[in-house]
Order: C-alpha cells, then sequence, then structure tokens
C-alpha cells in the first residue's frame, strides 16, 4: 500500500512536490487516447529548472482529471456543450501562457561578438626594437646567445620556444644586468602576449621586476597598452581601470582609441552613437561603417513578427528558405491534427497536440529572432574585423615597439 508519503520512484525522487495521480484518474490510462500524456510528460521531464517540471506535471494531473470528469457528465441531461467548449479553451490558454513564459528570451535583440586578431609574422620585423643592440661580449656569453635564439624565435612566431630561450638567458644572465634582465622578463611577457596568453603575461608581469619600471624604461608606452589589454581579456577590469588615467597622460589619442576598441569588440554601436566624447573620435571611415552595418542588418523583432503572423515567415526573411518551409509545414500539421481532434472531442489529445503545437509556435518566433541575431553577429564580425584591422584599433597593432 502507499503511504501518505509516497513520493513516486525513477526521476520523480528528485522532485519532492510530485505526487501520484489520483485513483479515480489511474483507470483513464488504459483510454486509447491518454497514451499521449505520457509521451509529452516525457518530453517535458528533461527541462532544466524544476518548477516548469512541477508546473507541467501539475496541468497534466489537472487534464486527466477534467477529462475523467467531462466523461461523466456527457450522459448527463444538463451538460452543456458550450461550458464544455469554454473549458477546453481555458486550458488550452493555461498551456500556452506556460510554454509562452519559458521559451521568451529578453536578450534576443543584443550583439554578442566574438571579435580575435592574430598577427601576421610581419608585425614583429617590422617593428623596431627599443632595447640596445647586444655589444660583442654580451653576444659571446652564455645568456647572450639564449637571447638571440629566444628573439629568432620571436620573430618566427615560434613563441613557445622563444619564452624558453628568454627564461633560460634570464637564468644565466648576472645579477648587475639590470637592463638586460629587464629586456628578457619583457620578451616573456611579450611573447605570451602575442600568442594571447592573458593570464600568463599577468603572471609574469606581477611576478617580475618590471613592476618597478617607469616612464624611463624604454618600452613603458607597449607595457601599459599591453597590461591593459590583458587585464581586460583575464577579467580583471578594476586593475585595468587603474593604468588607464596612465595611459591617458602618456598617449591621449591610444587611451581614446582604446574606449573605441572596447565598444566595439561588445557590439555597442548605441554606446558609440550616444558617448558624449563621440567626436573625439568619428572619423568618416566608422561612420561608413556603421551605416553599412544598419543598412544590411536584419531586424530581430521584424523576424519574430513575421514568425508570428505566418510561422516560416521569419526564417524567410532572414534567409533560411529551408528552415522556413520546414516551420510552415510542422506548424499548419500540428495545427490541423489539435483541430481534427477537438472536432472529434478527443479534448485530452487535442489538448496535448495544440500545446506542442503551441511549442513549436513560440519556439518558432524565437527561433527566427535568434537567426537574425546570429546574421547580424556574423555581418558585424566580418565588418567589425575589417574596420579595426584598416584603422590599427586592436591593441596589438598599438604597439610601436617590438622586443
Amino acid at each position: 500500500m502507499r503511504g501518505a508519503g509516497y513520493r513516486g520512484t525513477g526521476p520523480f525522487l528528485l522532485i519532492p512536490e510530485l505526487r501520484p495521480l489520483p485513483r479515480s484518474c489511474t483507470g483513464l490510462l488504459r483510454d486509447k487516447q491518454l497514451p499521449l500524456f505520457g509521451l509529452a510528460i516525457v518530453s517535458l521531464m528533461p527541462m532544466r529548472h524544476g518548477l516548469r517540471i512541477r508546473s507541467l506535471w501539475l496541468i497534466v494531473k489537472y487534464l486527466l482529471a477534467i477529462q475523467l470528469r467531462f466523461q461523466r457528465m456527457r450522459n448527463r441531461p444538463f451538460f452543456n456543450p458550450i461550458i464544455h467548449r469554454t473549458v477546453k479553451l481555458s486550458l488550452l490558454g493555461l498551456v500556452c501562457l506556460l510554454v509562452l513564459m519559458g521559451c521568451c528570451h529578453s536578450n534576443s535583440c543584443l550583439l554578442e561578438p566574438n571579435l580575435t586578431y592574430e598577427p601576421p609574422l610581419t608585425l614583429v620585423d617590422s617593428l623596431p626594437s627599443p632595447f640596445k643592440p647586444l655589444s660583442v661580449d654580451e653576444v659571446k656569453s652564455d645568456w647572450g646567445k639564449e637571447l638571440l635564439i629566444a628573439q629568432t624565435f620571436v620573430r618566427e612566431m615560434d613563441l613557445y620556444r622563444a619564452v624558453t630561450g628568454f627564461k633560460r638567458a634570464l637564468i644565466l644572465a648576472p645579477l648587475d644586468k639590470v637592463d638586460r634582465r629587464l629586456q628578457m622578463e619583457y620578451g616573456i611577457l611579450y611573447s605570451y602576449y602575442l600568442g594571447r596568453k592573458y593570464p600568463e603575461v599577468v603572471q609574469t608581469f606581477e611576478t617580475s621586476a618590471l613592476t618597478n619600471v617607469g616612464g624611463d624604461f624604454p618600452a613603458f608606452k607597449d607595457l601599459l597598452i599591453i597590461l591593459y589589454d590583458s587585464y581586460q581579456e583575464d577579467g580583471q577590469s578594476l586593475k585595468a581601470e587603474r593604468l588607464f588615467p596612465l595611459i591617458e597622460k602618456c598617449e591621449a589619442l591610444k587611451a581614446t582609441h582604446l574606449r573605441l576598441y572596447e565598444m566595439l569588440i561588445a557590439g555597442n554601436i548605441e554606446g558609440i552613437e550616444e558617448n558624449e566624447d563621440a567626436a573625439c573620435f568619428t572619423s568618416d571611415e566608422l561612420i561608413d561603417f556603421i551605416g553599412e552595418y544598419r543598412c544590411e542588418a536584419k531586424s530581430v523583432r521584424k523576424a519574430q513578427g513575421l514568425n508570428a503572423i505566418i510561422p516560416g515567415a521569419g526564417y524567410y526573411y532572414v534567409g533560411l528558405h529551408k528552415a522556413a518551409m520546414t516551420s510552415f509545414l510542422i506548424n499548419t500539421l500540428f495545427t490541423a491534427a489539435a483541430y481534427q481532434l477537438f472536432e472529434r472531442g478527443d479534448i485530452a489529445a487535442g489538448l496535448i497536440v495544440a500545446s506542442l503545437e503551441t511549442g513549436w509556435y513560440i519556439g518558432g518566433i524565437n527561433g527566427a529572432g535568434l537567426a537574425a541575431k546570429e546574421y547580424n553577429q556574423s555581418l558585424y564580425e566580418s565588418k567589425a574585423r575589417d574596420f579595426l584591422v584598416k584603422q590599427g584599433l586592436f591593441p596589438v597593432l598599438m604597439l610601436e615597439k617590438s622586443f
């Protein structure tokens, strides 16, 4: 016998609010219509939030009870078909509302671009070195030879071996060679930065003597840009903001370019247009870039609206013609099936099919919006990357020295 504290078996043990169906409803499970309820329950159980699972389970229990009540009432003379249809529509609206609450996304209009840049092999060779060339005696020393080998590896963009070479040179270099040791530590940091190993850049800096250098260090300005970008990429925004006033003091124009770069990689076009200092960095190229993107971009809300009017129209608007046809056919078939079931008086089966159609319908609206968002992100990434490279706005392109 099942006690009052019985909570079910299997996966339902994870949901304490679930209870078994009433005894009066279990007999309906032998009905030819009601296996559809089992299919619906199985399809709904793997969802993320337990609250939605519990809500849907309670609705299924309620629908079963209503179906039982209507089966008993059909043979009674006072049964009113109008009330019957009203209850069916109310239950359908309840299911639609639950699906709508679970499927809508509020951030579907926001751009989330992924803009990265790998410097070419010619970048290092095209920049001068901020440090003095090695003397004849330094070249003959063991640490001097290791330093030359490391520099060669950097020019070839063999950064792993370059880091190893700089570290070997640092171990062999005498302690009184302060400037050369700083050069080696900067070489390690520079190699990590070219390889986009931002946590290693931060760790190398904070554990080296570079923390004590000042404006007299030959690569001081480049060091500030490297550290600022590395702190931002490593998620240490507070440390990056502490460096920014120093960058503004040394290189005001580059500081402005860094702000523009941050807004562009975040896809914050509105922030660029509304920024009070926009006049400082607004150029014809930037205006053309924003204008071209806005002309070619697809409206997320328009895609969702079209798909709400005619399922599949939003996908067609974005350019996904096969997905548009699939969406239209699926929604049409489910709608027709639900209509036929309701006309035959199969309330339970009709509600299940209608709820599934509601899921397809709402999912199609969101899917069309996400498709428009992905189209816009791909378009934005292509145009923004070209603009950032041409204008030299990637931080690595702002560097004036090599190593």
